[in-house]
Parts: structure tokens; sequence; C-alpha cells
């Protein structure tokens, strides 16, 4: 998952009883005419988006077909069903945006009936493009997932396909553009392709074993398997080299070059472990802001990373400490504003109440832990105060300035509903460990002087 700060600095029927734009005793031609039918049919109440959007983009059309004349569907449509029937080469699903062509000397009605199917179908490709499978992830996935899909206005989407010379450039274009995501993509359909190519060269698991020197059958159809040009059924030494190589990459016990029974079995195995993840984090792009901005922040939580990005390339990488199980580093983005020098550390309420009110409870002060303590902009006394009726959250508990402050010398602020930022830190000995979870959810970085100069 990754965090992303961007710098300041910076488809079924439509709807029934919508009125019709015809005047009375204006008349359609045929196929228009099935069309204003099909689209006037009955359907849900209310309306969705798409329905909507598709009624109005016919109305505007005065129903004149987009996708089909009388022959069918045309080709720009064609390109588009093609198109979409490769769709889980970008993730998603290619069964749920299939649409079957008329048959051919359709009436009509059915021609209708293909031409609202079509542009139903590629709304629903575009809203799944652009992350509109998971609408709400913080309700649906994690409460830490503070992100949600920026949705296309589906009649504008229709607008631009209908007067766009390449529609499926067009169509394309409403996944995500961002360089990492592209590489996702590479790496899942090279997988795929992988996949594919393990299938299509099955090595069959009787046989003799398979070394250098041999000639058989198998060893032209071991050559395919991985990857080599040669058809030859001679076992040669760059054909024992990649045998080797297979066998170390798989883990195998004995690296040999021999093909006996384990290794054909490894080899028929295809790797496809990575896939879901991949998908996972292609997902997480989708709902991304389309636009991270030329100067932006990247915060790479798995990771535990930062990294400041000027024009593409990364100005600033280093190592960051990020949230507890318990206490995780929210995903989200939000621009900076703020970058503040010896700053006070200002409590937030979870610790506060989690943290400073059992002791204050118990008798211990404040101001005896370096904390002080206001309310209404007036120093307080923490033992003035009865603990046990005050609520805590009317008071601020804050750390001043100086060595020993949790934010150390600089604090980034990017307002936020999880008062969350980026800081500094006096405990540098943790950025020493491999696993940096240590933090209640901000992130802290270990060379904050340098990334503020930067900024």
């Amino acid at each position: 998952m990754t965090n992303t700060l961007k710098l300041s600095i910076s488809v079924a029927a439509a709807i029934c009883c919508l009125a019709s734009p015809l005047r009375a005793g204006e008349e359609l031609a045929p196929l228009p005419d099935a069309v204003a039918s099909r689209v006037n049919l009955a359907s849900d109440w209310p309306p969705t988006p798409q329905q909507t959007a598709v009624l109005t983009f016919y109305e505007e059309r005065g129903y004149t077909p987009l996708w089909i004349d009388e022959a069918g569907f045309k080709p720009e449509a064609k390109a588009l069903i093609e198109e979409m029937d490769k769709a889980d080469v970008w993730g998603l699903a290619a069964g749920s945006y299939r649409v079957a062509p008329p048959q051919q000397d359709a009436d009509d009605a059915s021609l209708a009936d293909a031409e609202i199917q079509l542009s139903f179908a590629i709304l629903s490709y575009v809203d799944a493009a652009r992350g509109g499978r998971i609408a709400q992830p913080s309700q649906q996935l994690s409460s830490y997932l503070d992100r949600s899909p920026h949705l296309p206005d589906p009649l504008v989407v229709l607008r631009a396909l209908a007067t766009s010379p390449e529609p499926v450039a067009m169509l394309l274009s409403y996944h995500p553009q961002h360089e990492q995501f592209a590489r996702l993509r590479a790496t899942y359909v090279g997988t795929l392709a992988e996949a594919q190519r393990v299938r299509d060269a099955a090595i069959p698991l009787g046989g003799p074993d398979l070394r250098k020197g041999m000639d058989d059958a198998q060893v032209a159809l071991l050559k395919k398997r991985l990857g080599l040009s040669s058809t030859s059924t001679f076992f040669d030494e760059n054909l024992d080299a990649a045998v080797r190589r297979f066998q170390m990459e798989r883990g195998a016990k004995r690296v040999d070059g021999v093909v006996g029974p384990r290794t054909r079995r490894e080899l028929n195995a295809a790797d496809t472990s990575r896939l879901a993840t991949l998908r996972a984090n292609m997902e997480q792009w989708r709902w991304m802001p389309a636009d991270l901005g030329a100067s932006h922040v990247l915060v790479n939580v798995p990771e535990f990373k930062a990294e400041l990005i000027k024009d593409g390339a990364v100005v600033f990488s280093e190592r960051a400490i990020v949230g507890k199980p318990q206490t995780q580093t929210p995903i989200f983005s939000q621009d900076m504003e703020t970058v503040v020098l010896h700053p006070r550390w200002y409590v937030p309420e979870t610790i506060k109440i989690k943290e400073f009110l059992p002791s204050l409870l118990r008798g211990r002060s404040l101001e005896g832990r370096g904390f002080g303590l206001r309310r209404n902009g007036k120093e307080v006394q923490s033992r003035s105060v009865n603990w046990s009726k005050a609520d805590i959250r009317a008071y601020d508990v804050y750390q001043a300035s100086g060595d020993d402050n949790a934010l150390g010398r600089v604090k980034f602020l990017f307002p936020n509903k999880h008062a969350v930022y980026l800081h500094d830190t006096p405990k540098r000995h943790l950025f020493g460990s491999m696993e940096r979870t240590f933090s209640h959810g901000c992130v802290r970085l270990k060379n904050p002087l340098k990334f503020a100069h930067l900024l």
C-alpha cells in the first residue's frame, strides 16, 4: 500500500415515464425508433446513474444508434468489444463486459438491444477501470484504507466515446496512468503469459531422465517450456544451463541439470501465487488521485520508505518508521501545507485517553514526565484537576520543543482527519530495524532536515 501526499507547492434498460423529445406527429426511422422503444422500457426506480446517462445520451442523439447499423456492430464497436474481452490483462473480469453480436438478419429490436447492451457494458468497464468494484474501501476492506474511487460521469463517458477518433484508446485511458500501475500491470501480464506458456508446453510426467548430450523428442518441448528459441531435439549446454537456473529458482535440493520426475512436476507447475497480490495493488492505484502533481511525496508503508518525486525523478529516498499493527498508518492522500521547525508535540486524543489518563488517575503528574497542560489557552497544573470527573479531551497535553521532543526538530503537516503527519524523532536507533512499525500512525523520517531543505 502506498500513502501519497501531494504537495501544494505546488448498463439493463433505461427508465420509463420520462419525456420523449419527439414532437406530436413526428416519426423516427425504423432503427432509431427501435432504439427509442428499448431505451424507454421500464426499469428500476429510482434509476441508476448509468440508466439516466444512457437515456439522456440517446435522447440527445434523437435515438440514432452509435454502435450498430442494419448489418450489426460497426468496426469501432467490434474493436471495443474485442478490447473489453481482454479485461483480464488489466486485472478485471473479462466475462463481465461481454456483449454478443446480433445474429445475421436480426430485426430492428434485436439490433437495438445490442446497441443498448454495449453502451451499458462500456459504462461497467469504465466504472471498474476507475475502481468502482469496491466503492467504499474503508468500509468493505479496512478502516485504515481511507480512499474511495473517483468515478467519471457516465454521460460524459458516452459523449467522449461518441466523439473520439480512437474510442479504444479513450476506453483504456480510464485505467490509472501512473507509472507504478503500468509496472504492476506489466508484471501481472508477464505472470499470466508465463502461466500460459507452462500450460502450452506441458512436459509429459513419464519418460527418461533428460540430461545433457541426449537426443529425445521431449527435448524440443523442454526448450519451448524454458523459453529457448532452438527447436532441436538435442540436449545442449544452453539447455543444461537453463534447467539448472530453473532448479535453483524452484529451490531444488539437487541442481544438476537433469530433468527427472521431480523437475518434470515443477516444470508443469505454473507459479500464479503473485496474481492475487498484484491485482490487489493494481486496484489500490485505481483509487489514487489521477494527478499526483509534478512534485509529490510517496510513503510506502510496507517498505518503510519515504520518497520525494519531482518531475518523475526520485530526489529523496529515506528510511521511515510507520504505525504499529494496532495503530496502523492510514492509507490516504492529502496536500502538504506546512513545515514546522522546533515543534511542540500536542498529544493526540487517543493517546491522551489510552496512555496518559490512566497514570493521571493514579496520581502521577504530567509535569514530572516533561509534559504541559492547557485548557482554553491557559496553563493548568495536572494535579489540580480531578481526573475522575474531568474530560481529558477538553485539555491540550503537549510536550515542549527540545532534544527529547517526540517530534524531533521538524514536522510536516498535511491536515487530515487522522491527525497524522511526517516528523523527526529522537529515537534514531529504531531506523536500524528491518521491520519499522513503532509509531501510533505518524511517519517518522530518518533524515528530515534534508527532506525539509528539498521541500
